[in-house]
């Protein structure tokens, strides 16, 4: 069972610093600094075409950026660190 009240602690889990995600001409993301602690939630909120997706895809390793997304010993994650769960997942035509 879940706690109500998870556990925040003051180790960080992971941090971005100065990340930022362009297409072309076009800035998607800019230099987003944040420190997640483990046992926090996060929420990413904002409208339509913000870089909500394109900031947690950076986070995950799935996207070009430049900047720095770590995790505490210094490594970026990777696919046993984070997972990325889309809204309209796509699944392969078998």
């Amino acid at each position: 069972m879940m706690s109500a009240n998870p556990v925040v602690t003051d180790t960080v889990a992971l941090s971005c610093r100065d990340v930022s995600v362009s297409y072309g001409d076009k800035t998607a993301v800019a230099g987003v600094d944040l420190d997640l602690y483990a046992g926090e939630w996060l929420a990413v909120l904002g409208p339509n075409g913000a870089g909500k997706s394109t900031l947690l895809h950076t986070i995950a390793g799935l996207g070009k950026h430049t900047g720095t997304v770590t995790m505490p010993d210094g490594r970026a994650p990777s696919a046993t660190d984070i997972a990325v769960m889309p809204q309209n997942p796509c699944s392969p035509k078998v």
